[in-house]
């Protein structure tokens, strides 16, 4: 099924081309986290702290296009259908309107992103929307971006959600048009320059 996702250069996904696509999608962050790999004095072991107690886990959610990550938002808890709705109808699809009018979305198979809000608001933005096959997170570019913008608040040791929205930012801001070209050509579509 995947193979049969991926198609030629230009075809692009369903008919689309590649510099149109937009990968809307969620990921938690969770607080009290350090980093998972360390250096230490040669023969030392490389200590560090990872508080106890209660962390707080905010989502947030972006999407992933050509020029980078057109709009951020985050969340309490976990994304729900209605907070991915608010995020569509408020932050992403305004942004996508302004910069990139011709975009054309791809969300994955979470049940938030296709409860009948959703598709009532896709139906009616005018950007045309494709899902991948089930399973499939190695089709989605945006999947290396949020690794690479997870890593910032593991390497500054966040304690709370306001340090992990004061590291998300600048990380999100980092997810440059290259950084983009590089995770799409890394999950099979290739997009013109």
């Amino acid at each position: 099924m995947a193979a049969a996702w991926r198609t030629d250069v230009a075809a692009g996904v369903g008919g689309l081309a590649p510099g149109r696509l937009v990968f809307p999608d969620g990921c938690g962050v969770l607080t009290g986290t350090a980093r998972l790999h360390g250096r230490g004095p040669r023969g030392e072991r490389a200590r560090g702290a990872v508080p106890l107690g209660p962390r707080a886990r905010p989502s947030v959610l972006g999407a992933l296009g050509r020029e980078g990550v057109p709009a951020a938002t985050s969340a309490e808890g976990a994304t729900s259908g209605a907070v991915f709705h608010a995020y569509l109808g408020r932050v992403l699809l305004p942004a996508l309107r302004e910069r990139e009018p011709d975009a054309a979305l791809v969300t994955d198979d979470l049940r938030a992103h296709e409860t009948p809000e959703v598709r009532e608001l896709l139906d009616g933005s005018g950007s045309p929307y494709r899902h991948p096959p089930s399973c499939s997170p190695g089709l989605s570019p945006i999947e290396p971006a949020w690794a690479q913008a997870k890593a910032e608040p593991r390497r500054v040791a966040v304690r709370d959600k306001d340090a992990s929205h004061r590291a998300l930012g600048p990380a999100l801001d980092r997810v440059s048009a290259a950084n983009a070209a590089a995770c799409f050509r890394h999950c099979g579509h290739e997009r013109p320059g």
